[in-house]
C-alpha cells in the first residue's frame, strides 16, 4: 500500500470513527460489541503511539521489537486466563496453531514448560 493510499484510509476511518462517536453520545445503551470495539480502537490508539515513539527514537526498530513483543505477552495471558477461567466453551480452531507457535518459541528462546 503507498503512502497516500495509506494516509486516504487513515482520513476514512477518522471519518467513520467521529461518526460512530457522534451515534455512541446519543445512544440510551451501549450496543452490542461496544467492549469488543472499544478494545480494538485502544489497542490500535497504543499501536500508533508505539509507531510514533519509534519514529522518533534512534533506536525505533528496537523499540517496536519491545513493543510487539509486550503486546503478544498481554495476548496470551488474556488467551491463558480465558482457557483457565473456562470462557471458550469449545476448543477453537485457532487454538491449536497458537500451540504449535507457542512451541516454535519455546525453541526459539530456551524456555522451560
Amino acid at each position: 500500500m503507498s503512502t497516500d493510499q495509506l494516509t486516504a484510509q487513515l482520513a476514512s476511518v477518522r471519518e467513520t470513527l467521529n461518526a460512530i462517536e457522534a451515534q455512541l453520545v446519543h445512544a440510551r445503551v451501549p450496543p452490542e460489541g461496544l467492549e469488543d470495539f472499544k478494545a480494538a480502537v485502544d489497542s490500535i490508539r497504543t499501536s500508533a503511539w508505539a509507531l510514533l515513539a519509534a519514529s522518533r527514537s534512534p533506536r525505533g526498530d528496537e523499540f517496536v521489537q519491545r513493543f510487539v513483543l509486550r503486546r503478544t505477552c498481554e495476548m496470551c495471558r488474556r488467551v491463558v486466563a480465558d482457557l483457565e477461567s473456562g470462557r471458550f466453551a469449545t476448543k477453537p480452531a485457532e487454538l491449536e496453531e497458537l500451540g504449535g507457535l507457542a512451541a516454535r518459541l519455546v525453541e526459539w528462546t530456551g524456555a522451560k514448560r
